[in-house]
């Protein structure tokens, strides 16, 4: 998705997250949908993890074709961005699990408390000394895509914020409670996610950065809460 140029207009952004009400155009496969996938639920299928990459990353270091620090990494599609629209569904405090980078990195799991994680460290080789333990806040958004001039979903991602990400994942839950209508969901405004540089003595690294683009419209509005419904039936389910 190319990111937007600030040339544009409050006028265009309402264009294209506004007012979704017209149907999708009819395609050749409409009497054909879902044949297939009758046994596939969502609980069959992943979410794709979106991971804001830094020079170090494992991604990049492996060559992934136009990886580089300061893009957003889809890890089922190796769909890379500088920028996505989103719309925040949820949020959930998690411990992650992450392979040491010395011994290859990688991503090891996410789990409820801290007793949960060093558990499941326990259980792989190498155990503690091999893994680290984060605290981090996991966002669930709808991503969009824009289509012919209209904003329209395209899929739920995780986002997991750890570290120097953590504070700016809880700078943006206030945005959002600041931003949108007193009594409105989390869900009903759409966001620009993009990134910009921070340094130190130690070095320089990337972060999100969010800017509200305006309230989503109907056919938006329901996606997302038809999303966010469906991710608190599994939670209580699995309660």
């Amino acid at each position: 998705m190319a990111k937007k140029g600030e040339e544009k207009s409050e006028n265009t952004d309402l264009a294209i997250f506004g007012g979704q009400s017209d149907a999708l155009p009819p395609t050749t496969y409409e009497q054909d949908a879902g044949l297939g996938n009758t046994n596939v639920g969502s609980d069959d299928m992943a979410i794709p993890r979106i991971v804001l990459l830094q020079a170090q990353s494992k991604t990049v270091q492996d060559g992934l074709e136009g990886a580089r620090g300061g893009l957003f990494h889809n890890t089922i599609t190796d769909d890379l961005h500088e920028t996505l629209y989103v719309i925040p569904i949820d949020y959930q405090k998690e411990y992650t699990v992450f392979k040491k980078r010395d011994l290859g990195g990688g991503f090891g799991g996410a789990f409820n408390s801290m007793k949960e994680a060093s558990d499941h460290v326990e259980t792989l080789q190498g155990g503690s000394a091999g893994y680290d333990i984060t605290e981090s806040g996991k966002q669930i958004f709808l991503v969009l895509e824009v289509k012919d001039g209209k904003a329209v979903p395209s899929c739920p991602v995780i986002m997991h914020f750890t570290n120097s990400q953590l504070g700016v994942s809880n700078s943006f839950n206030s945005q959002i409670q600041m931003t949108l209508p007193d009594g409105a969901p989390r869900f009903a405004g759409v966001w620009e996610m993009s990134t910009e540089k921070r340094s130190n003595a130690k070095g320089t690294w990337h972060v999100p950065k969010f800017e509200y683009k305006g309230l989503a419209g109907a056919d938006l509005y329901e996606a997302a809460k038809k999303l966010y419904l469906s991710i608190q039936q599994k939670s209580e389910a699995a309660a």
